[in-house]
């Protein structure tokens, strides 16, 4: 049996890997615990290790899961933000026109 500690931060580190990763999770948690209770922390080693070997066998579905857009920061990803007009302004080239 492995450390439980070890085993939630595989599943943490599994969730960050993308909104779908997270929702697999989720969704895995709903058909197997009626608490809805999705802090790994908070389950039992062995719905940890049942989660994790059926993840790294490829028998986990992962949803695509859209970004809503609601992110932690504007300023992260590819090209960062510009503003709402492209990083010219409210017209596209310029505050006044």
């Amino acid at each position: 049996m492995a450390d439980k500690a070890v085993l939630v931060q595989q599943v943490k580190d599994w969730q960050r890997m993308s909104k779908g990763h997270k929702e697999s999770w989720d969704r895995f948690v709903k058909k197997r615990d009626r608490s809805e209770t999705f802090d790994p922390n908070r389950h039992d080693v062995s719905l940890l290790e049942e989660f994790l070997t059926a993840a790294h066998g490829g028998q986990i579905e992962i949803p695509d899961v859209p970004d809503d857009g609601g992110g932690k920061s504007w300023g992260k990803g590819k090209g960062g933000y510009k503003g709402w007009g492209g990083g010219k302004g409210w017209g596209g080239d310029g505050w006044g026109g």
